[in-house]
């Protein structure tokens, strides 16, 4: 495979023909609108990780039907269509001379669309776009926030909310929180509980009064459901291994766990325990011994990853936990933060919620809602 740097620069050495639409390339006929371009450059901007090459005067079918026939003008607004309907994508332009299907001189245009790690690039219409497999998709407002902080656009857990300090917070988890910080890394006991907070990034002093973040909220808000209305797990426990509904509804136990983050993952810990069954295997030494039916470490990690790794912009969705006869499954809102794919997940560290995510912060405020 060809990356799209190779392709681009050997336009004029390979049949246009031969180049096949896919997640990289786009046809395009010479009498596409310009305004129709821009969603195009969107997509590509956006989608990981090399953009992509929109080729005009291309069929569907890969035959050249050329842009001779337009009139300059026109092939001026194409040239121009990033700039003007698309301001935030970067892109290269290239004329590329050629035999149309009907074997006369002709040429195409080829625009080189770069990835933005950076930005979420947007039409001048506000929308964005992404590429999946041959065909576009529309982000909507919670994919494009979520999608800004993960390229890091802005912070999401570093956003204020709207809660009242300390009396929207869970006071007592603070105060053993702040203890523990105070020891663990021995800071002075001058500092206040909120100076410490505003070390551990869970918010920040103005003006002599304390402004909560949002990481902060979903560690010790009393509500975080009025800030993040899925922060939330949804346990189901079915009957088979298939997933039924209607009158085949096969769901025997159905729980919602609430609560702050930390109490997610202990609540959570309680009822997937109380539903793992147990078998008696026979030792090496003739001896049964009761094996879980899930390795406890496991699903635990699945757990305390869903509630840490997932996307709090997408605030409407919750996690999932579905237990079947022959597997459990954690379903989490949001896809892979940019750079991680499906093949380097455990190489790439590419945290989604960097100052929310620190495994002591967890375990400490874990310890302390046991």
């Amino acid at each position: 495979m060809m990356t799209v740097d190779e392709i681009f620069r050997s336009l004029t050495n390979i049949p246009i023909v031969d180049i096949m639409e896919d997640r990289r390339i786009e046809r395009k006929v010479v009498g596409v609108s310009a305004r129709s371009l821009s969603d195009y450059f969107s997509i590509f901007a956006n989608t990981p990780p090399d953009g992509g090459i929109i080729l005009i005067g291309v069929d569907d079918d890969g035959s050249v039907s050329g842009c001779d026939a337009a009139n300059q003008h026109h092939v001026n607004e194409l040239e121009r269509s990033g700039d003007v309907h698309c301001p935030d994508a970067r892109y290269e332009l290239q004329t590329v001379r050629c035999l149309n299907k009907n074997g006369s001189p002709d040429f195409i245009l080829g625009i080189r669309v770069h990835y933005r790690h950076d930005k979420v690039v947007e039409t001048n219409q506000g929308e964005a776009f992404i590429r999946r497999g041959e065909s576009r998709r529309k982000l909507t407002d919670d994919e494009k926030r979520d999608l800004r902080n993960a390229k890091g656009q802005l912070d999401l857990e570093q956003e204020p909310v709207p809660l009242l300090y300390p009396d929207d917070f869970k006071a007592h988890l603070i105060s053993q929180y702040v203890s523990s910080v105070r020891a663990a890394r021995r800071l002075s006991a001058e500092l206040s509980p909120e100076e410490i907070l505003e070390i551990r990034h869970l918010g920040k002093i103005k003006n002599g009064k304390f402004h909560a973040n949002l990481a902060c909220a979903l560690l010790f808000a009393k509500d975080i459901e009025s800030i993040v209305p899925g922060c939330r797990i949804r346990f189901f426990r079915f009957d088979g291994t298939v997933e039924k509904t209607g009158e085949d509804y096969n769901v025997i136990k159905s729980e919602w766990i609430e609560g702050t983050v930390s109490e997610l993952i202990v609540e959570a810990q309680k009822v997937i325990s109380s539903q793992v069954r147990e078998f008696s295997k026979l030792g090496k030494d003739n001896k049964f011994y009761s094996v879980p039916e899930y390795p406890e470490q496991a699903w635990y990690e699945a757990v305390v990853n869903a509630c840490v790794h997932r996307s709090y912009a997408l605030k409407n969705m919750n996690i999932f936990v579905k237990m079947f006869d022959d597997r459990l499954v954690v379903e989490s809102p949001g896809g892979f933060p940019p750079f991680v794919t499906a093949d380097n997940i455990y190489d790439m560290h590419q945290p989604r919620n960097p100052h929310f995510d620190g495994c002591d912060v967890l375990l400490e405020i874990c310890s302390m809602c046991a």
